[in-house]
């Protein structure tokens, strides 16, 4: 069978498959609670969204990759025999375990990367490399020594880039299926109809999902699902090119993930810049800056696919060889368009900004902060210590007031209300002058704690991302807060630290009113928060 044909069997056959089965992917997914709560960083309405959408996209795919596979490669032998799909199988199941488990329980950042290094490592044993980077203009230029710790670092970064980009409907979901039809492009051209098979089930796989997820939020592909797709598109580029002409070619796998590795890059180096945690979520991502500018998901969506199928289409001019001229001449209006996008979304001025030192310094301090008052809250002896804390350092935190309902150790409702310190002018820039428009509410739910904390934030002066920060440390402080305050109540001193970024906040449900805000350019958009 022409690879061309097995290919479309192989991507229908995941279309149907995980769009049956997604209805009731989304059933299980509420029956376990495996929900997504809203969040400050996150570009949702504030509505409950179930996770796990995930499952459907992997069931889609291995039903098809079995079933074809079955009959293209001449029965059961064949299918036992193919390495590619055992070792593609087995990191897939892994991540998407690791990532299920982290949807309903949620699990810190270290743990995770140890699972992903722990399964790049068996994929490098298994033979999958890089060998060289092979450029037809210049030539191959072995990796050598290079090979492993070069492999590792891609494996680990496209599966967390991936994961990364999944901030709005579809685009996940649609660039995980522009890239694997690329893939599946070029496995094609160069005769290797294991990698077409995969590829082409991944691809069918992520569009029997977008219905769900693109129009309407039925659906989110959650942790489970954009670890599973980032592992498989990460491996499957390894092998995307093993019969062409830049055989173990790490320059094909570059240009196919050429837009979830750029926005990685440039979130990760505004955050170094900045002072800011490289692991604390943020609103910096290239999607966020489109919805910034007035564009709604569906549009930010689209763009962001052209642009991925842009670097997509380069990945295959440069796998079929084509002029020389002509390649050059595409990476160059390739770079100009990635050039004049980053000046239009302002990230220039992340790095030309006078104030980027006193920035800094802000951020700095604001991470220092918030480590000095959990540890001070891990070793408050009573209430009234603890109490005393939050008072005395909610006021750098843009706190007015926090309200705290919660059940003791003899499930009795008790009730506690602190009032934050009178800001004096000069502190984080911004006046202690109370403006009524500048408030935010917020109503944190800790499970784990059976404590619920409605907090009244006053903003002054400041920026939509020093907000945001304030919001994010603020709830990773009381996070600890709540496991300080029931330890106390049961008659138990101190309690573990999480550091911020790696999960501390992971058990907080987010709950907000949605409302209608002005963006830069002048446009609404729905945002999940309230203002009092």
């Amino acid at each position: 069978m022409h690879p061309a044909l097995t290919g479309l069997i192989t991507f229908l056959a995941g279309f149907v498959v995980t769009y049956a089965t997604m209805p009731y992917v989304i059933r299980f997914a509420r029956r376990i609670r495996a929900i997504d709560r809203p969040s400050h960083r996150k570009s949702t309405s504030g509505q409950l969204v179930p996770t796990l959408g995930g499952l459907g996209v992997f069931f889609g795919t291995w039903v098809a990759v079995f079933g074809v596979s079955f009959f293209a490669s001449g029965g059961i032998e064949g299918v036992l025999g193919n390495r590619l799909l055992w070792v593609v199988l087995g990191s897939g199941v892994v991540m998407l375990a690791t990532g299920a488990f982290d949807d309903r329980f949620s699990l810190r950042a270290g743990p995770k990367f140890l699972v992903q290094f722990g399964v790049a490592l068996g994929i490098v044993a298994s033979g999958y490399t890089f060998e060289v980077i092979s450029l037809p203009w210049i030539g191959a230029i072995e990796l050598r020594q290079l090979s492993v710790p070069l492999t590792i670092l891609w494996i680990v970064g496209v599966t967390n880039a991936i994961n990364l980009i999944d901030g709005i409907n579809g685009l996940a979901g649609g660039v995980s299926m522009l890239v694997a039809a690329s893939v599946a492009v070029i496995a094609g051209m160069g005769g290797n109809t294991e990698v077409v098979i995969l590829a082409a089930a991944v691809s069918g796989g992520c569009a029997g999902f977008l219905p769900f997820n693109f129009k309407t939020s039925r659906v989110f592909m959650g942790d489970a699902g954009s670890l599973f797709l980032g592992m498989t598109l990460a491996v499957l580029s390894l092998g995307s090119s093993s019969k062409s002409a830049v055989a173990g070619s790490m320059l094909v796998p570059l240009l196919l993930m050429g837009y979830p590795t750029l926005d990685t890059i440039l979130v990760m180096a505004r955050r170094m810049i900045r002072g800011k945690s490289m692991f604390n979520g943020d609103r910096g991502h290239i999607h966020h800056r489109l919805l910034a500018r007035g564009l709604s998901h569906r549009q930010s969506a689209v763009m962001l696919w052209v642009f991925c199928l842009m670097f997509c289409g380069l990945a295959v001019s440069v796998s079929s060889n084509y002029d020389r001229v002509v390649m050059i001449a595409t990476i160059a209006g390739l770079v100009l368009v990635v050039l004049a996008g980053a000046f239009r979304l302002g990230y220039h001025k992340e790095v030309f900004t006078k104030r980027l030192g006193s920035h800094r310094r802000e951020f700095m301090t604001l991470r220092t902060r918030t480590k000095l008052a959990k540890l001070e809250m891990m070793s408050a002896s009573d209430q009234a210590e603890l109490t005393s804390v939050v008072e005395r350092v909610s006021e750098h935190f843009s706190v007015e007031q926090i309200r705290v309902h919660y059940l003791d150790g003899l499930d009795k409702l008790q009730r506690l209300s602190v009032k934050a310190g009178e800001k004096k002018n000069g502190g984080n820039g911004h006046s202690g002058a109370v403006n009524h428009e500048g408030r935010l509410r917020e109503r944190y739910r800790y499970p784990k704690s059976r404590m619920t904390v409605n907090v009244v934030f006053r903003f002054n002066g400041l920026s939509e991302e020093m907000k945001m920060e304030h919001r994010s440390h603020f709830s990773q402080m009381m996070s600890v807060f709540s496991q300080s305050l029931i330890k106390l109540s049961n008659g138990v001193n101190g309690v573990e630290v999480k550091e911020p970024g790696d999960g501390a906040d992971r058990d907080v449900e987010r709950v907000y009113t949605p409302v209608v805000l002005k963006t830069e350019s002048g446009r609404v958009r729905r945002e999940g928060m309230s203002e009092v």
